[in-house]
């Protein structure tokens, strides 16, 4: 989102810099901790040159690594219907997209099953029996609506509240997210917008 802010800046007239700066600081207070924790540096890294790339219109890159980035975090993946929504070029090249994006996934996942053939299994199990991260969106909501302190315990590396509510959020963050995305995705396909800032916008608010 950030490449796609300073590519905006490039394109756009004085006055229209002025929404774009407001863009980038919102972007800015948003991205928390992403640049810092564990593997996170590199996913941005990583995230940075896929949105440079489909800037650019080299499509074959942007979803290789894209693949990439998605292979060391899995959410990446959830980018995939936003941008799609936003940009039907890509769709133009849907096949070469598709194969990049295999190829970059299959290179950071394949070597896990040099050291065993349920790896991948393993990583899902692993991310499915963690608690609700204290950090993530879901736990603030409930910590609001609850009104009250929670108990968090130390496990799989993180900070996770533990409760039978906070146990349920974990399990269904995941379904739901897709299904906003979903609905998200949808509803910025229907806008079939012709206007190249309308759609950066759109892609914008869809990265967020």
């Amino acid at each position: 989102a950030f490449v796609l802010v300073i590519k905006l800046f490039t394109r756009q007239s004085t006055a229209d810099r002025t929404r774009a700066y407001l863009i980038a600081t919102a972007l800015s207070l948003a991205h928390g901790a992403l640049f810092v924790q564990r593997l996170d540096a590199v996913l941005a890294l990583a995230l940075a040159g896929a949105l440079y790339f489909w800037m650019t219109d080299r499509f074959a890159l942007f979803a290789c690594v894209l693949g990439l980035a998605s292979a060391f975090k899995l959410t990446p993946m959830l980018l995939v219907l936003p941008l799609l929504a936003t940009d039907r070029h890509i769709l133009q090249h849907a096949r070469i997209c598709a194969l990049a994006f295999a190829g970059g996934l299959a290179a950071g996942l394949l070597p896990m099953f040099a050291f065993s053939r349920n790896a991948l299994l393993d990583l899902l199990r692993y991310h499915a029996e963690r608690g609700l991260h204290c950090e993530s969106t879901w736990a603030t909501l409930y910590g609001i609506l609850a009104g009250k302190a929670s108990p968090a315990i130390v496990a799989f590396g993180s900070l996770n509240l533990e409760g039978t509510i906070p146990d349920l959020l974990a399990k269904i963050a995941l379904p739901v997210t897709i299904i906003l995305l979903t609905w998200l995705s949808y509803s910025l396909w229907k806008r079939r917008l012709n206007s190249s800032i309308l759609m950066a916008e759109d892609a914008i608010r869809a990265l967020l």
